[in-house]
């Protein structure tokens, strides 16, 4: 996936990756052939740091 570069991002921003699913059977963790969705989150903080 590539940005658009549409909505520069300019400032303090936060990002934080995770894993969405559950626990399945055998699978440890962020196993890569695993059903789990990995999933990336970004936050562009103001001048005043409110989101």
């Amino acid at each position: 996936m590539e940005s658009s570069r549409n909505h520069r991002m300019d400032g303090s921003e936060q990002v934080d990756e995770f894993v969405i699913g559950g626990i399945e059977k055998g699978k440890i963790g962020r196993s890569y052939d695993s059903k789990k969705k990995k999933s990336i989150t970004a936050v562009l903080l103001t001048e005043d740091d409110k989101g």
